[in-house]
């Protein structure tokens, strides 16, 4: 874009020696329009201020993309070092702008994409726990996965999600106990479309959820477009049924 910019510029110039700079010559009767001189402009002299208008353009927001890539490379690097974020709102805007070229150029490089969703679910975490410190835990959710349940599940699939037994048949009965106890409200959902309904229904002020690397990375996007402060966990074994979560984990997730 910048080479074609430059090629037409210089076309423009040699066939304008004749006529003056450009658009700086008014006709040859001085009429006025409006207040304003009439230029005239022939079709190249136009499209090369287009041209130009469009290169300029694309190498501000090409900078502009720079910019934010060495911002979050910055965040990432001071968390790592320090697991604290800063201007964390920022950084969540970036990370969400940004991940997927992240993930792409780290790729080029042999790290795995799954290696880059862990890490931006990690500090999406931290910021998670500079920004929503004083959300009180009975203002928070918990989304467990659907497909978290055992194979012999005796619970309903209502309106709600599933309405767990507590039958001792998985780890959600004791998940769910412990959150509760915490003060969070317990979700087991089948998807994204009935997560939706409950914040529609009992609009909470944060978010906690499990899920494999996509649905987590999903929902944290979702949950950032509308301001919703949330944490994730990924799944350690996802599937459609008898998927695993590491629960120590989880439990310190809820408790920070």
């Amino acid at each position: 874009m910048v080479f074609v910019t430059l090629l037409v510029c210089k076309t423009v110039s040699r066939a304008d020696n004749s006529r003056g700079f450009l658009m700086n010559k008014v006709n040859q009767k001085g009429s006025f329009k409006g207040g304003f001189p009439v230029y005239n402009m022939d079709f190249v002299t136009i499209l090369a201020l287009l041209s130009l208008a469009i290169g300029m353009a694309f190498l501000f927001v090409f900078g502009l993309f720079v910019l934010i890539f060495l911002f979050v490379l910055l965040v990432v690097g001071i968390f790592l070092k320090t697991r604290k974020i800063i201007v964390p709102r920022i950084a969540l805007f970036a990370i969400n702008l940004l991940e997927d070229p992240m993930a792409f150029a780290l790729g080029v490089f042999g790290v795995k994409s799954s290696m880059v969703n862990s890490l931006m679910v990690d500090v999406r975490n931290s910021i998670f726990d500079q920004i929503s410190i004083k959300i009180p835990n009975n203002e928070r959710m918990l989304f467990l996965p659907y497909c978290l349940r055992s194979r012999e599940c005796p619970a309903r699939l209502e309106e709600d999600g599933l309405m767990c037994l507590m039958c001792g048949r998985c780890d959600v009965g004791r998940i769910k106990k412990e959150a509760e106890s915490l003060g969070y409200r317990v979700f087991i959902v089948p998807g994204s479309s009935l997560i939706k309904r409950i914040l529609d229904r009992y609009k909470p002020s944060a978010v906690v959820g499990v899920g494999c690397h996509s649905e987590v990375r999903a929902g944290a996007m979702k949950m950032a477009a509308i301001g919703m402060p949330a944490k994730g966990l990924i799944l350690d074994k996802d599937g459609c049924i008898d998927t695993v979560v590491d629960v120590s984990r989880l439990f310190e997730i809820l408790k920070k």
